[in-house]
């Protein structure tokens, strides 16, 4: 995903993905601090990886990278092989 508002701070960066983590310039923004949080929790339980960045020309770069499984392999969370 990418945005082109004014993009993450250095320091920020390490923190994006905490539950209810709000930066500095957004805590007057409506927001719980749980959106990046929640797409961190996904990508882990999905054996996949996130990652966040600015762009070079303005903005905010989040990468979601997921591993790619055999549908074969796939078990929804009942524990029934997905079709």
């Amino acid at each position: 995903m990418r945005d082109h508002g004014v993009g993450f701070t250095p320091s920020d960066i390490p923190s994006v993905f905490r539950r209810f983590y709000r930066s500095d310039s957004a805590r007057a923004l409506p927001g719980s601090g749980l959106g990046l949080a929640i797409v961190a929790q996904v990508a882990a339980e999905c054996g996949g990886a996130v990652s966040a960045q600015n762009a070079e020309d303005g903005g905010a770069i989040v990468t979601l990278a997921l591993r790619d499984q055999p549908q074969s392999d796939v078990i929804t969370r009942s524990g029934v092989e997905a079709e």
